[in-house]
């Protein structure tokens, strides 16, 4: 799936940035990295203001509406940044999104994320 988690946080990151520079214009490698950068348990990877970033030039959010994916990035980085409003709203959309797709894994992560959003906190990975 797009957002599993790798078990080397920093050298999964670095592949993605070195696809995406390969190949630019190459979302999903953005995406995966935006995705790293706000929920990684490794505290030296985790880089809210750059997730934001890269989520930017992705898409904007009107554009990633049908993409719940990418909206449960978007969410990620938001709360990661402390702006967790916006992180609740993006969630809630992306949950309606994979509901309505049948994504049912992801809906259920889309749900536990959403969980941390309403609590003040940002989502993060556990490698469990």
């Amino acid at each position: 799936g797009l957002l599993e988690s790798a078990d080397d946080d920093a050298g999964a990151l670095g592949g993605y940035q070195q696809a995406h520079q390969a190949v630019p214009g190459a979302s999903e490698a953005l995406v995966r990295a935006a995705w790293l950068l706000a929920t990684s348990d490794v505290e030296e990877v985790r880089d809210g203001e750059h997730a934001m970033r890269l989520m930017q030039r992705v898409s904007t959010v009107a554009a990633a509406m049908n993409q719940p994916e990418q909206l449960h990035v978007l969410a990620a980085s938001q709360a990661r940044v402390g702006r967790f409003d916006e992180a609740i709203a993006s969630a809630r959309r992306a949950l309606t999104g994979a509901e309505v797709q049948g994504k049912d894994n992801l809906a259920a992560d889309i749900r536990k994320s959403l969980k941390s959003y309403e609590d003040g906190q940002p989502y993060t990975q556990s490698k469990s």
